[in-house]
């Protein structure tokens, strides 16, 4: 893939981004920056901040004064001040970063999949709608935060009813692999905006790993975007395992992403979440 292509690209997937992350929240718009907020502290991954414009926008002095407004604007709601980019659409912007006492969290490969390599659907797994009863919702969520290992396994204040209003209104699709008792042991979503979508919060209970389940409702989920026009579906893959997975998929590199934060001294760091990091559980 040429790098002009996969800056397109990228660029588009930055788009899809945008507007998933500012679904709800209090959006600040800020030299450089857009900040979104959220009622609730946690969960952390929906406070975050993400560049706007291009790099080269802001010289080296403006661009510490606007991390500096970005900063302060977390730390004024009590936030713990955190971006998600793309490495390619802004380079130096790491580097800059790092010189204000920003950490590196994750570095994660983009990858990407067109209609052209779309996966035929799996028979397994259950695809989650407006009519999925409120109770299974809750075993999802509940069940994708102790496959990550989140410290609260209920969802947080909210959390249930966005999830079920996003199945309803079409920007959210999921699917799980349920027991013979109807209990959820492998699930992921697929966050939607038009015809780009991200696969995100992809898991696996511990004791069902290894069975090919996470594949299943993955490829239930992408064969459903494509059908009904979707046109590129991406991720960030957690690590090498996860990564495997997508490429058997049909997912192919497209770039990178970073997380940052600007961490108190002795914070302890979130190890995930169910809608944000892919693959982690699965």
């Amino acid at each position: 893939m040429s790098r002009i292509r996969s800056r397109a690209l990228l660029a588009r997937l930055a788009d899809q981004f945008a507007a998933a992350v500012a679904d709800g929240s209090e959006v600040h718009d800020l030299p450089g920056f857009r900040v979104h907020l959220w009622r609730e502290a946690d969960p952390f991954y929906r406070n975050v901040a993400i560049p706007t414009g291009r790099a080269g926008d802001l010289q080296a002095g403006d661009l510490q004064s606007a991390i500096g407004a970005m900063t302060a604007l977390f730390e004024a709601h009590g936030r713990i001040p955190r971006l998600e980019f793309f490495a390619e659409l802004w380079p130096g912007l790491a580097e800059a970063l790092e010189a204000e006492g920003f950490t590196l969290e994750r570095r994660s490969p983009v990858l990407v999949l067109d209609a052209s390599r779309a996966p035929a659907p799996a028979a397994a797994p259950r695809l989650l709608d407006a009519g999925t009863p409120t109770a299974l919702l809750g075993a999802f969520l509940a069940g994708a935060a102790a496959a990550f290992a989140e410290p609260a396994t209920t969802p947080a204040p909210g959390e249930l009813e966005r999830f079920a209003q996003g199945l309803r209104q079409g920007g959210l699709a999921a699917a799980a692999v349920l027991t013979a008792a109807g209990e959820p042991v492998s699930g992921a979503s697929l966050i939607r905006t038009g015809p780009v979508a991200e696969l995100a919060g992809v898991w696996t209970m511990p004791g069902w790993r290894r069975r090919g389940l996470a594949r299943a409702v993955c490829a239930s989920l992408l064969a459903r975007f494509f059908a009904t026009g979707g046109e590129i579906a991406w991720l960030s893959a957690g690590d090498a395992a996860s990564e495997a997975l997508y490429r058997s998929l049909g997912f192919l590199p497209c770039g990178t992403q970073l997380n940052y934060a600007r961490l108190p001294s002795a914070a302890a760091r979130p190890t995930g979440s169910a809608l944000a990091l892919p693959g982690s559980g699965a």
